[in-house]
């Protein structure tokens, strides 16, 4: 998630433009007693200013759900459900070499009323740690 820390914040701002509601889930279960700690995770939240709801995902519960696999695996959603999943861009090492912006595409789109055109991506990013 380090890695996306920047492209979190401006999600959460181009939710908030088109008034979307933004949930940032920790699944990393097996991480529990280190850095995704719950007392760790509010830290981090505080650290970075968050303006949403940053909440643990026990045993990986809401991750095995979606089939998220990947930090960040983002999924939005629209009245009608489900209309994108996949990656925030196609750029997880750098943000300003990114091409595509698969995520605040889907977010305008949803917010203008208008289709997406890619509803859905590979996640790139760490692997989800999962218990075993």
């Amino acid at each position: 998630m380090k890695l996306s820390e920047s492209r979190i914040l401006a999600s959460a701002d181009m939710a908030r433009k088109n008034k979307i509601g933004i949930i940032l889930i920790n699944s990393n279960e097996a991480q529990r007693n280190e850095d995704d700690s719950y007392e760790e995770m509010k830290k981090y939240a505080i650290s970075q200013n968050y303006t949403f709801h940053y909440v643990l995902d026990k045993n990986s519960i809401i991750a095995d759900a979606f089939g998220a696999t990947r930090t960040p695996h983002c999924f939005l959603f629209d009245k009608s459900g489900l209309v994108y999943r996949g990656a925030i861009d196609d750029n997880i090492k750098d943000a300003t070499d990114a091409k595509e912006h698969y995520l605040f595409e889907a977010m305008n789109a949803v917010g203008m009323g208008k289709k997406i055109m890619t509803n859905s991506t590979k996640s790139i990013g760490c692997s989800i740690k999962r218990l075993e």
